[in-house]
């Protein structure tokens, strides 16, 4: 495992501007007082502000209500908050701080590198599918998980199950959402073992977090439509952020009638760099004698602009759209796939509330009609591939 400088981290920490990363989060709304902010408390339930953000060149928080006292820095609450390990925290955070990603050099002497740049020798997800003789987890119904690091089992119902399929619809990991009882969520990335475990040794198999190891890349999401995306000579892939969004989205936008694929990433916009692209790269290769083009989509969550601690500002609405669009050419490219390609992003707006999404415009009674009606008045072509 590569050893992170603890400059490096320090100085992620330093970049983080804990208010909006904790607003962005959980919801909780600031006031700003004369040493910080001050908000209700995200891992507990009260009616009066406890929960204080503090520091100046290096934010903190702790909470003084009855009971808590949790506390910690930006990568303490994603951990906490994420249920996330200390390596997933990090990159989460790095990517707030729109900071390089860690090389093994002396920080002092690390030349800033492209933040989605493409892991050294990384391979194909290589992992066998689950079998489709396993029960997929459902909403609301209670679900063991193993979590092989702590050797120790959690039992508790997802309020959201989302399956990683291949092209062939064999699932290959489950991300499973569940609520806190203090008002808070958590999410496991799951596969199925085979056998018993140390505190059930009798069993024929159980869900297990998943670990990801760096040189291997992972699944997108969405990929089961693609084989009927080929059939119908679709023209268009709408990429869009986390997979509620996603699921929401291609409810909305059948890809049987409408020829739109919708696809997301696993984790967040900092991870496009880790995508496993030959499945989707060979389904665009084997249409390129009967498609002249395609149009990627790109449509990012209505994020607000970030103002940092050193005064500089992140558009993270723009950071979605250049890493994805980067991460698409190169695929391009290091396949030598032979068809034009069309970027078109769309604007979500300013009057919609942070973070909005299209789950969001599900909910709110959109049908293909509004969609085609926004992407019409609200997109904009950004690029275009080959570029002359």
């Amino acid at each position: 495992m590569v050893s992170i400088n603890k400059q490096y981290i320090e100085e992620i920490t330093k970049r983080v501007p804990l208010q909006n990363l904790i607003s962005h989060e959980t919801g909780t709304k600031f006031k700003q007082t004369s040493d910080g902010y001050k908000g209700l408390c995200p891992f507990h339930k009260e009616k009066t502000p406890s929960f204080h953000i503090y520091g100046s060149e290096k934010q903190n928080f702790i909470c003084f209500g009855s009971g808590c006292g949790v506390k910690g820095d930006a990568l303490t609450f994603l951990m906490k908050w994420r249920n996330i390990t200390f390596m997933e925290a990090l990159e989460y955070a790095r990517e707030w701080a729109n900071m390089p990603e860690y090389v093994p050099l002396d920080y002092n002497q690390s030349v800033a590198v492209s933040s989605n740049r493409p892991h050294k020798d990384m391979q194909p997800w290589n992992h066998n599918p689950i079998s489709k003789t396993i029960p997929i987890p459902k909403i609301g119904i209670p679900v063991t998980v193993y979590n092989p690091k702590k050797s120790m089992t959690s039992v508790n119902s997802p309020t959201h199950v989302h399956v990683y399929r291949d092209t062939n619809g064999a699932p290959l990991l489950l991300v499973l959402r569940f609520n806190r009882k203090d008002g808070g969520k958590y999410f496991f990335q799951v596969t199925w073992k085979s056998g018993g475990i140390k505190q059930l040794p009798n069993i024929k198999g159980c869900w297990t977090q998943f670990n990801f190891v760096p040189e291997i890349a992972r699944p997108l999401y969405g990929l089961q439509d693609l084989k009927t995306w080929q059939k119908v000579q679709g023209q268009f892939i709408l990429i869009v952020e986390g997979e509620k969004t996603r699921d929401a989205a291609a409810q909305m936008l059948p890809v049987n009638t409408l020829g739109i694929l919708t696809i997301s990433n696993l984790g967040s916009t900092g991870a496009v760099n880790k995508i496993d692209w030959l499945p989707l790269v060979e389904g665009i290769i084997e249409v390129t004698d009967t498609v002249e083009s395609i149009t990627f989509i790109l449509w990012p969550d209505a994020d607000e602009v970030i103002t940092k601690p050193d005064g500089n500002t992140l558009d993270r609405q723009e950071k979605f759209v250049s890493c994805w669009k980067e991460a698409i050419i190169k695929a391009f490219d290091t396949h030598e796939i032979k068809i034009d390609a069309f970027f078109r992003q769309i604007f979500p707006g300013n009057e919609r509330s942070p973070g909005w999404d299209l789950a969001d415009a599900s909910e709110e009674g959109w049908i293909k009609g509004d969609f085609t009606q926004w992407f019409y008045s609200c997109s904009k072509l950004i690029d275009k591939y080959p570029a002359n």
